[in-house]
């Protein structure tokens, strides 16, 4: 058995697997939020690899205790129920999906949505014909006739409430956002490595595994951390435990230690960085146009820098591509100006 957090971690008893996954769980409900501050955590495990229970990849599952719950030989045998078994795969999978945010997601059937609303627009259409093709038998005043208009005026209003709720329904559904392929990927993992093999987990798993878009997040989306932030927790993460405010390293009863950072002190650090490189990409043409002559280099290097700057905009900060246009414009035009004189 493996611990789907810890690839590497081998166990030879559910019971084993099961106390791993308990350290996986008090770890991620003592770290998760305090006072509404996001903190970043690492386990350090003398006989593991490191966990990183504030990453995607490391998400605790308290799943595996529930689906525990019902015996094994039961499940083994196949004496449980299809209804049973079912119904003990979605309320473990409900566990998994309200521990976190990012795994509140479900299908929009789009495609069921879409033909939905072209069935009600054909059913109107045609009822709009017939209502055009009555226009002519009411003005013969032919009582029977009256009757019918109104009963099929009445179901035209029927049924253009039912087609224009769905509509405004599916354009709200539409909006939401699509989940993160991590947290995707974390569901079907759990659903691969579940002990209750359920006639839907098979189905939901290959909607997850088709990749064709189909899902909508409840949550609203939190910043996702870019490679850049990444790459600077992962150099300072033991720095900022020890050193930064927010951070504590606490040993743990049952060996290892916990290193906990504030996530906040890894933006500052960021915008740092980002403010020293793009200063340092205005004042070096700056220094070229004021001390080298050669006009090959001068062009050289502002083409270099603009480069750069274009590069740096792109990939560590949210500027649209309109405004990454802006902003290159504008630092040419300045160098410009700066050569003119």
């Amino acid at each position: 058995m493996q611990c789907h957090h810890c690839p590497g971690r081998v166990f030879e008893s559910e019971e084993e697997l099961q106390a791993h996954l308990a350290q996986h769980v008090a770890i991620q409900q003592t770290l998760r939020r305090r006072g509404g501050r996001t903190y970043g955590a690492r386990l350090e495990d003398e006989t593991a690899a490191t966990l990183s229970p504030g990453s995607a990849e490391a998400q605790p599952s308290t799943t595996p205790s529930t689906a525990s719950k019902a015996p094994s030989s039961a499940r083994k045998s196949g004496s449980v129920g299809n209804g049973s078994v079912d119904m003990e795969f979605h309320s473990s999978l409900a566990e998994l999906m309200r521990h976190d945010n990012s795994y509140l997601f479900f299908r929009q059937f789009s495609l069921l949505n879409v033909q939905n609303l072209l069935w009600m627009q054909a059913e109107l259409a045609e009822l709009e014909k017939r209502l055009a093709d009555m226009r002519g038998v009411e003005a013969a005043n032919d009582i029977a006739a009256e009757e019918e208009a109104a009963e099929l005026r009445s179901l035209i209003r029927e049924k253009l409430q039912l087609y224009n709720d769905a509509l405004l329904r599916y354009s709200q559904v539409s909006k939401l956002d699509r989940p993160d392929e991590t947290s995707i990927s974390d569901v079907r993992r759990w659903i691969a490595d579940t002990t209750i093999k359920s006639t839907h987990s098979a189905a939901l798993a290959a909607t997850l595994s088709s990749n064709n878009g189909d899902h909508a997040a409840l949550a609203q989306r939190e910043t996702q951390k870019t490679w850049a932030w990444k790459l600077t927790e992962g150099v300072l993460w033991r720095l900022l435990a020890k050193r930064a405010p927010g951070g504590r390293v606490i040993t743990l009863p049952s060996g290892g230690k916990l290193h906990i950072w504030d996530d906040g002190m890894i933006h500052l650090i960021m915008r740092g960085v980002l403010t020293l490189i793009l200063s340092l990409t205005l004042l070096i043409p700056l220094l070229v146009l004021a001390y080298v002559e050669d006009r090959r280099l001068i062009t050289a290097v502002t083409a270099s820098c603009g480069v750069f700057l274009a590069i740096i905009l792109a990939t560590l900060t949210q500027c649209r591509d309109y405004e990454i246009i802006v902003a290159v414009s504008a630092y040419a035009a300045v160098l410009m100006v700066y050569t003119q004189t």
